[in-house]
């Protein structure tokens, strides 16, 4: 399986002008691609996660919602779903690791459903 790409090399920005914008379920297969390669050590995971949820972030500061949106799913996609799968998942991390793991990936869950909110709006014309 090819490794995951940085998000900033695969971005499709929206811009009201330009195009129709994706759909939630475009961004989440979006978020989805290249996630998971069972053979790759947890700290690959480990940094794919944080680096999405930066890009996340810078992603959300330029306005570039669906990208922001893309990137904080795939962050909690593997934090909730494919690391806890992970053959050195418990056994590497103890329990407040993982503990504080689900932590930031609550933030990531609320950052996201903000990003639905505010994507709707902008789809809606409510913020300029």
């Amino acid at each position: 399986m090819v490794p995951a790409a940085p998000l900033s090399q695969n971005t499709h920005s929206y811009t009201s002008a330009s195009k129709k914008p994706a759909t939630i379920a475009t961004l989440a297969e979006r978020a989805l691609e290249n996630i998971w390669d069972e053979n790759k050590e947890l700290k690959y995971f480990l940094r794919i996660a944080e680096r999405s949820r930066k890009e996340g972030k810078e992603f959300y500061k330029r306005g570039d919602l669906e990208n922001a949106f893309v990137s904080f799913a795939r962050a909690a996609t593997l934090v909730l779903e494919k690391l806890p799968t992970h053959r050195d998942y418990k056994r590497l991390l103890s329990e407040s690791q993982r503990e504080n793991l689900m932590l930031v990936c609550d933030s990531l869950m609320l950052s996201s459903l903000t990003m639905r909110i505010r994507r709707v709006a902008v789809i809606l014309r409510i913020f300029p």
